[in-house]
Parts: structure tokens; C-alpha cells; sequence
């Protein structure tokens, strides 16, 4: 959920690539922004709580390459939690998924649990459509949220369309969507005093070289090489210590 934003039960946001989905049965105020940058201090969701690891379940009908770089991007979050917090954010494991964690996609029919995130597999084009994703979305995250307390999410990934080199980059961003950070950058849509447009920043603002940076697609990792988005960036560190404090 937006910090302040949400007011509708409903708000699907498209990114170029990536996508996140945001179920709220209410719009609670957030407290104002006491951390971080002033133009970022809506670019926080729900946080979730990580004062434990959460349980993290990968599909294990991935294929064993899939696997192994879905593990590389939550070691990655893992490392910065044990070296800044003193804690491991995710505790992974490879495993069946119950058919009641894959949802509907239209609500928040899945079950779950607050302490829990679900990486699944599908590659079923009608499910995508039904979220109005475009035909070359491979990642979505679908966070469910009651009284602004969070109490259910997974991230979707399509192996169809995400190809093996992309995947750790992927997931690295959604697993930042899971702990509640939103992009680094606002789209036209969301552009506001305290969330800084996309638009117009140049190749080596911090923002834009960050993991959450919305718009990461392979044409833009090409015009950014020298950026390293298998690994957290400065902005996403500075974000990360503020919804996770």
C-alpha cells in the first residue's frame, strides 16, 4: 500500500518489465515521512515486518538454474539485512506450492501468511492478462493488505519470458517490493512533492541506478552497462534502512 496514497480497493501499477499488484480492503493514513529522502517519502509500501526471517518458498517447479539464481538474489538481501540489521531477512527453501497460494488475481482469494512469501511458477497467459499485464511482464508482486497491516503476498514470475540472465535481476526487485519498499522513482501517474519522477533523470542519479528503479528492461541494462543490478545499490540500501528499521 502507498504511504498516504491508496485510496481506492484497488490499484494495479505496470512497470516496464516488472510489474506490482496492491490489494487493500481500506486506505490507512501513514505516519509522515521521518527517514530518508523528502522526495522518496512516498516511495514506501506496507512494510513488512522482518524483526524474524521470513519464510520464503520457491517453487521447485523452477528449473534448477532458475533456482539456484532466485537463491543468488535472496542471499543478496539476506547479506545486506546480516550486515546492517544484524538479521537474515528470508529463509529459503525449495518446495511444492499448495494450488490455495496461487490466486485468482482479481482479489485476494490466496491463502497465506503474514510471516511468508511464495516464489511461483506460471506461465499461464490467461492469468497474466487477467491482472492487465502486458505480454512481456515477467514478474509480479501481489501484496494483500487489511487496516494497513500486511497480511499475505507472493511474487509470480513467468519463466515463458524471463530468460535465465535476467532472473537474479528480477527477483531482486521483487524481494524489495516484498519487504515494502515501491519504486525509487514515481511514473506520470504518481508524481508528486514527495516522490520524484522517473522522468528526466540523467544515467547517474542514484535513483535510477538503483534495483527499484521501475523502468528495467534489457534495451535500458544496455544503456546503463556499468550499472550492477545483481546487487543492491546505494539508494536501494538507503531505502531498505529506512523500511526496515
Amino acid at each position: 500500500m502507498f504511504l498516504g496514497r491508496l485510496s481506492n480497493l484497488f490499484k494495479l501499477l505496470v512497470i516496464m518489465g516488472m510489474a506490482a499488484l496492491y490489494l487493500s480492503a481500506c486506505a490507512k493514513k501513514e505516519e509522515p515521512c521521518n527517514c530518508g529522502a523528502k522526495n522518496q517519502c512516498a516511495s514506501y509500501m506496507t512494510a513488512t515486518d522482518t524483526s524474524q526471517a521470513l519464510n520464503l518458498v520457491i517453487d521447485e517447479t523452477f528449473s534448477t538454474d532458475y533456482q539456484n539464481k532466485i537463491l543468488q538474489a535472496v542471499s543478496e538481501w539476506n547479506n545486506y539485512g546480516a550486515t546492517n540489521k544484524g538479521r537474515k531477512l528470508f529463509l529459503p527453501r525449495i518446495g511444492a506450492i499448495n494450488p490455495a497460494t496461487i490466486p485468482e488475481l482479481d482479489k485476494c482469494s490466496f491463502s497465506g501468511e503474514r510471516n511468508s512469501v511464495f516464489i511461483i511458477s506460471d506461465e499461464a497467459a490467461q492469468k497474466w492478462a487477467a491482472l492487465k499485464l502486458g505480454a512481456n511482464i515477467p514478474g509480479v508482486t501481489i501484496r494483500c493488505s487489511t487496516d494497513g497491516e500486511l497480511d499475505r503476498q507472493i511474487i509470480m514470475l513467468n519463466p515463458k519470458i524471463l530468460s535465465p540472465e535476467y532472473v537474479v535481476r528480477v527477483t531482486i526487485h521483487e524481494l524489495g517490493h516484498s519487504i515494502g519498499l515501491n519504486h525509487s522513482c514515481a511514473e506520470p501517474e504518481d508524481v508528486a512533492s514527495d516522490y520524484l519522477a522517473c522522468a528526466g533523470l540523467g544515467k547517474e542519479h542514484s535513483y535510477r541506478q538503483a534495483v527499484m528503479f521501475p523502468r528495467i528492461e534489457q534495451n535500458l541494462w544496455t544503456e546503463d552497462a556499468l550499472v550492477d543490478r545483481e546487487s543492491l545499490q546505494f539508494n536501494d540500501k538507503e531505502r531498505a534502512a529506512c523500511i526496515l528499521r
